[in-house]
């Protein structure tokens, strides 16, 4: 997660394998939203995120869901394992 203009994050995912890369979170209301390649190795897309802790997974290709890596794991509130993150 990098701070870009005051409310928005960019989101970039190392995936050089893939296809497709997504998340979703409590900031999207937990529907997926699909990342751009940005180069032969990352994906990215700036999202606006509020200040506080937020929970965020995701998705490659269409397969599970899964905590990405720099975020802190924890149990989400269905039982599920999501990752966490703070906006400052």
């Amino acid at each position: 997660m990098h701070p870009e203009s005051p409310g928005y994050v960019r989101l970039i995912i190392h995936a050089p394998e893939a296809r497709l890369v997504e998340v979703a979170g409590d900031f999207s209301e937990w529907q997926p939203v699909s990342l751009a390649r940005m180069s032969n190795e990352s994906w990215g897309i700036v999202v606006a995120i509020a200040r506080g802790v937020h929970q965020i997974n995701l998705r490659i290709d269409g397969g599970a869901w899964i905590v990405p890596t720099g975020t802190t794991r924890i149990t989400g509130d269905y039982g599920d394992d999501v990752g966490t993150f703070v906006v400052p």
